[in-house]
């Protein structure tokens, strides 16, 4: 503290300052010492108490709201700094402390190393909510795990908890969120993406994209990724005729390890399937939600993570414009992921699978798995390729690039 005032009295002497000018800047330095000091001496008793873990070179301005649940996990990385005062805050004030609470013995809460809060309030009732490093929060952002949002308890909360719906919370490295925006459980939101202010965000936004609205939406990529569309049953699992039980899901030989050439090759991955099932009665959508996510975790085993899963639930005769090969199904991946149809892949064994991509300007590959066989030479011959599997398709596709 002597060290600023001798600094201060040098930059007076230096620009020539008048009393009034060094006893306001005098002021700032001060109280922000002041307030950094009493800050952090509060949050480290609080933390030591609550078992509450606080890494070095963390930095606390204002009173701290902290709730650890019995056996729940409260951890502030080295570098973090928390604002809870509106003393701190500069375009904005600060409508309440800064609070970190978790409900439940499974429950934890992650701040990583260089971190910036200000304000928020962060609820992790059975689940984990991680902040990756050097993300900076805007003031008065709430983020959660759950669907609770009543003033606590709620009258049935004890008898009906809802624990199963409950969903973490990713947010990455180097995300910058705006103030007042809101991030509700399930989401994961990918390293140095933008969160426009006031945004509510009720889905995953991908790394480097520009979010903003309510609900928030992808309205621009920071950076150029690569998108293949692939269809689902007969391409990259067996096709079981109106399939409709998780148990029943199979891959197709060299699916899993095609997809993982285009995932580490960095192409974002994007499932596109018709449903018809559902419109005809055949099966209901959680069935092939159901479907979907035995689907997702067989790829994960083989290190293959699906981006997105788009369905058309209408039968032929619904005359819908997203069964394929209507676009109705890739634009609106395009737009939540912000990237050009023209400029993807689309990859499947069936005409519908080719005229999708050919409506779009994109490539279209026909694999011989599935029905790919049965296509006859006119489907062939409007694809950009034909491949025996996802493997040879993938390959090919990694050959071209390098092209």
């Amino acid at each position: 503290m002597l060290k600023s005032l001798a600094a201060l009295l040098t930059k007076a002497h230096t620009y020539d300052l008048n009393w009034q000018n060094v006893f306001s800047y005098a002021a700032i330095v001060l109280g922000r010492k002041c307030a950094g000091l009493s800050g952090i001496l509060r949050l480290r008793l609080k933390a030591f108490l609550f078992g509450v873990e606080v890494g070095p070179r963390v930095e606390c301005f204002g009173p701290i709201i902290l709730g650890r649940w019995p056996g729940s996990k409260i951890v502030i990385r080295a570098g973090a700094g928390l604002i809870s005062t509106a003393r701190r805050a500069t375009a904005s004030t600060i409508y309440a402390p800064l609070r970190l609470r978790t409900y439940g013995r499974e429950a934890e809460i992650i701040i990583g190393e260089g971190a910036q809060l200000s304000g928020t309030s962060i609820a992790a009732r059975s689940t984990r909510v991680t902040v990756g490093k050097n993300t900076m929060i805007g003031p008065n952002c709430v983020i959660v795990d759950s669907d609770f949002h009543a003033h606590w308890p709620p009258q049935t909360r004890h008898l009906e908890p809802g624990l199963e719906y409950d969903a973490p919370v990713s947010i990455g490295d180097n995300v910058w969120i705006g103030m007042g925006s809101t991030i509700l459980k399930g989401v994961s939101i990918g390293d140095g993406a933008v969160v426009g202010a006031g945004s509510l965000v009720t889905r995953s936004i991908p790394p480097y994209a520009m979010a903003v609205g309510v609900p928030a939406r992808v309205i621009r990529s920071m950076q150029k990724e690569k998108f293949v569309l692939l269809d689902r049953d007969g391409t990259i699992m067996v096709d079981g005729h109106y399939l409709s039980k998780p148990e029943d899901v199979a891959l197709m030989p060299g699916a899993a390890e095609g997809l993982k050439l285009l995932a580490e090759a960095g192409y974002r991955l994007i499932v596109v399937t018709n449903q018809s099932g559902i419109g005809r009665g055949l099966y209901t959508e959680a069935s092939m939600h159901a479907v979907n996510e035995r689907l997702k975790e067989l790829l994960r085993e083989h290190g293959v993570e699906i981006s997105a899963i788009y369905f058309c639930p209408h039968s032929p005769e619904d005359k819908c414009s997203c069964r394929k090969p209507e676009s109705g199904m890739l634009e609106r991946a395009s737009k939540d992921f912000a990237f050009d149809p023209a400029q993807s892949l689309v990859i499947g064994d069936k005409a519908c699978d080719v005229d999708l991509g050919l409506s779009s300007g994109a490539k279209s590959i026909l694999v011989l798995t599935g029905y790919g066989q049965k296509q006859d030479e006119s489907v062939k011959s409007r694809a950009s390729f034909v491949a025996g599997d996802l493997k040879a398709a993938a390959e090919w596709i990694l050959m071209q690039s390098q092209d």
